[in-house]
């Protein structure tokens, strides 16, 4: 190994230290970055599971895009491609802008990817491997790095892991199963968690064939093929007589094994489920035996024989997973946990061109007849028959119950009353009673019965619907036509949440004099909480443009979402849930308060109760629920507090490090008001409740071991308005310059920092190199290198190129010694950025800001070949060079 650093023993050549002017600092805008659960192997999730938040602090309005990194402690690592045009996005001063989903797409995109620490085809077919991984952002402009560096701009470390296996449920592990006339066994488990919802399952069934073998034994040495396997695409398989018959008295060991062929994710244990086991019958069974008769010089004596335990088998089975949606948001769904549901009987008759007409009310309201056929000596002849409609269960008989589990799936076993086709061309007959005018009478309108008859000839149908039992959510339209003897797997069943915007209209309180907003009040944060969630809400009910953190919570409630008020004071809140009046605790509270980098100064002192009942909503099923309109409005009024001024102080050469015990103190010009003395956090505040129009103010703040910073605040103060500078920076007293070299004299691509300092790159830079050769006044000033010794000009210049008489600009060139021209077919426009082959050995040139006193510089360089190094070093007020 190489080692690389300043006035190392080991190297033979001095470090060479140069004084070079100050740097503009980098960071210009702040980056945070969250990460939400579930972590998925697989790259491409992370774009809906990332908010990025940017803050761009005292800068007008750019266009930005990012450079991400994601990095393991595996060793694996993944960086943006610096060659790829991303899309940009706006950022405007002190506005956040919030990224996630499609704005996050193209950043994921496993082909905009460099991989390194991994293969990247086992990457992109296999995912991450288990770890904890973090995610790392930087904000480019025109190419050009504006936000800090790591640790800055980076995200917790969150786990991934490899999705768990599905866990049997039924039968129960070393059980017995008594032998029926008809083998119907319900094999069941839980869904893999995380897994998508197009997973399937293995059902394996082996013989044990040794009384004391251990049921995996069993299952890993069991032949192929095994006794019973079965790819299920559901959670549950009904094993009966269509199925490899078992021996009565034998013990079987089973396994489900999870497998996602689609999208290929990844199982713990292969998705191997643990093994169970269960015995079917007893072995007597099998044995055809006769009580012994015999003789008895007695009375023969009777003894009761206890009867057997007997119940009636439901016939058929009908699963499924129960999905909601907001209709005015179809991207936010989820799976209805513990909710119940019912399989609800009705009737329909399909005519000829496929229509259906639905029964009402009752069966018995119909007269249904239909076309028999008979044959009686020799002739065949048609009659009508009336349907007996008494044997037949009633308009919405209730067939099954079940409450869905936590991944929102269900099971109907139930004994079918013959779903699907009742009879053939059928003629349904109903007797309509109404009311019609029967004239004037003393001058009122009479009114008389009238009587209508309804016809209607197709083939009945019976079908079962699945209604959910709870106020917030529609019914699917699902019809069940599931035949006796059957077990039907529905797959994922969608239906609507009753759902609802709030626009939320902030307003000044009126009853203040001279304050700054008279009517709407712009940038207020709009809360949405809730002190109680009831059961069967949705989880991610409200959306707003802001992020909350997760358990984020106000006046002890649960946040839900947030959102800005716009310049007509409106913020509107999203998928927010009709509220079920039957449950007092059924209710939203409202609450706004001024955003922290806004002008605007006005709060509410406490959070306003809020509910939306919708009574206008009569919808059962899906598609006949419509959102309210026009949207439902409330209004929030907010007090203006005292003019004021806050911010927080940073370093200049690190604008994510907060500087401690600064002295910040408030001039009005003439003297001073008021000071203070920043915390760790480097924040601080002032209020003025005597600020009135005209008055001017000004801050001067200063520290030991920095410059000192004056600032004049732009505006006067009233009620209801302050100043917010958060980035209040103080320089460092000194610098200290000079270069890095290897053990050749070369310079090297390092990352270095004061021990109170943050990380900066640096990297050779070649000074003057001259592209003259075939053309004319041209000079190319800096060539940079990276690790790999590829070179790329910089500087621009103007020459002719060969064949022209145009000059052309050079935003980047080509050189290499001895060539006479950069590129003869070139004759006009602009050159971009090539590659030069010969390396830059140029030493690497530093420039760090630091306090004085004693410190160490650390180095890191980026090769991998060179080791890590930290030098001690006495650094004096302003400019610092070292002896070599």
């Amino acid at each position: 190994m190489k080692n690389c650093g300043l006035l190392l023993q080991k190297i033979a050549f001095p470090v060479i230290l140069v004084l070079v002017s100050l740097v503009k600092a980098e960071a210009q805008v702040s980056v945070s970055v969250a990460v939400l659960p579930p972590y998925s192997p697989r790259i491409e999730d992370y774009a809906d599971r990332t908010r990025i938040t940017v803050l761009a602090l005292d800068f007008g309005e750019m266009e930005c895009n990012l450079r991400l990194t994601i990095s393991g402690d595996n060793g694996i690592e993944l960086n943006s491609l610096t060659d790829f045009a991303y899309s940009t996005f706006t950022v405007q001063n002190a506005v956040p802008v919030t990224l996630t989903g499609p704005d996050l797409s193209e950043y994921f995109d496993f082909g905009r990817l460099a991989v390194t620490g991994i293969d990247p085809a086992e990457l992109q077919t296999q995912g991450l491997p288990p770890g904890n991984y973090s995610i790392c952002v930087r904000v480019y402009r025109d190419g050009r790095p504006i936000s800090g560096a790591f640790p800055s701009g980076c995200s917790n470390y969150f786990r991934v892991n490899y999705l768990p296996p599905p866990m049997l449920l039924t039968p129960v592990n070393e059980s017995d199963i008594e032998n029926t006339l008809a083998q119907q066994i319900i094999f069941s488990w839980t869904p893999s968690p995380g897994a998508p919802v197009w997973t399937s399952y293995i059902l394996k069934i082996v013989e044990i064939t040794d009384p004391s073998q251990d049921p995996n034994d069993a299952m890993l040495s069991a032949t192929t093929p095994a006794f019973f396997e079965e790819e299920v695409n559901g959670t549950s398989f009904l094993y009966g007589p269509a199925q490899p018959l078992l021996d009565p008295g034998k013990r079987y060991a089973f396994q489900v094994i999870a497998s996602d062929i689609e999208t290929n994710s990844r199982f713990e244990n292969f998705g191997r489920s643990e093994v169970y086991s269960f015995r079917f019958g007893k072995e007597s069974d099998n044995i055809l035996s006769f009580p012994e008769l015999a003789v008895s010089p007695g009375p023969v004596s009777v003894k009761p024989v206890k009867a057997a335990n007997s119940w009636t088998m439901p016939n058929t089975i009908v699963n499924g997973t129960m999905q909601y949606v907001f209709p005015q948001d179809q991207g936010t769904r989820g799976f209805m946990d513990n909710v119940p549901l019912k399989l609800r009987v009705g009737y329909y008759i399909l005519s000829g061109n496929n229509q259906k007409t639905y029964l009402e009310n009752s069966i018995s309201d119909y007269r249904i007849e239909m076309t028999e056929y008979a044959e009686a000596h020799g002739y065949s002849f048609a009659f009508q028959s009336v349907l007996r409609t008494d044997t037949l269960p009633e308009l919405l008989t209730n067939l099954a119950f079940y409450t869905t589990n936590d991944d929102g799936e269900f099971v109907f076993m139930f004994n079918n009353p013959g779903l699907g086709l009742v009879a053939e061309n059928v003629v349904a007959q109903r007797i309509m009673i109404g009311l019609e005018s029967g004239g004037v009478k003393n001058g009122e309108v009479i009114y008389v019965p009238n009587e209508t008859i309804e016809i209607t000839t197709g083939d009945l149908y019976m079908y079962a619907n699945i209604i959910v039992d709870n106020p917030y959510y529609t019914s699917p339209i699902k019809e069940v036509l599931t035949p006796k003897g059957d077990h039907a797997d529905l797959g994922v069943v969608t239906t609507n949440v009753r759902s609802y915007d709030l626009k939320v209209n902030v307003k000044a309180d009126k009853s203040y004099q001279d304050q700054y907003k008279q009517d709407n009040v712009e940038s207020m944060v709009v809360y949405l909480l809730r002190g109680y969630q009831p059961g069967g809400v949705p989880v991610n009910e409200g959306k707003g443009s802001q992020p909350v953190e997760m358990g984020e919570k106000l006046f002890n409630m649960k946040v839900i979402a947030k959102e800005i008020t716009g310049n007509t004071g409106i913020a509107t809140l999203h998928n927010l849930v009709k509220n079920n009046y039957a449950d007092p605790n059924d209710r939203y509270f409202l609450y706004a308060t001024a955003l922290e980098s806004s002008d605007v100064n006005y709060t509410m002192d406490a959070a306003v109760l809020y509910g939306f009942n919708y009574p206008g909503d009569g919808a059962v099923f899906a598609n006949e629920y419509t959102l309210p309109s026009p949207t439902p409005l409330k209004e929030l009024v907010a007090r203006p507090l005292p003019p004021a001024i806050r911010g927080s102080v940073y370093r200049y050469d690190n604008q994510m490090q907060p500087v401690k015990d600064a002295h910040v103190q408030l001039f009005n010009m003439s003297y001073v008001v008021n000071s203070e003395i920043t915390g760790p956090n480097g924040r601080f505040s002032f209020e003025l409740p005597g600020s009135k129009e005209g008055d001017k103010w000004a801050l001067f703040t200063t520290c030991q071991g920095f410059k000192y910073n004056y600032v004049v605040v732009p505006y006067s103060l009233i009620l209801g308005k302050k100043y917010v500078r958060e980035d209040i920076l103080l320089e460092p007293e000194a610098n200290i310059t000079g270069t890095v070299i290897n053990e050749k004299g070369e310079g090297i691509r390092v990352h270095m920092r004061m021990d109170d300092g943050a990380y900066k790159e640096f990297q050779p830079v070649c000074l003057d190199y001259v592209v003259n050769q075939g053309m004319i006044d041209a000079t190319v000033n800096a060539v940079s290198s990276n690790s790999s010794g590829v070179q790329t000009v910089h500087n621009t210049g103007s020459a002719v190129i060969p064949g022209t008489t145009a000059k052309n600009k050079l935003v980047g060139a080509a050189y290499s010694p001895g060539v006479a021209s950069i590129n003869t077919g070139i004759t006009s426009g602009v050159i971009s950025d090539m590659v030069i082959t010969p390396p830059c050995t140029s030493p690497t040139r530093f420039t760090l800001y630091s306090t004085s006193g004693d410190h160490k510089i650390i180095i890191d360089p980026v090769d991998p070949q060179y080791l890590p190094d930290t030098v001690e070093v006495n650094i004096h007020k302003d400019n610092n060079t070292h002896a070599p």
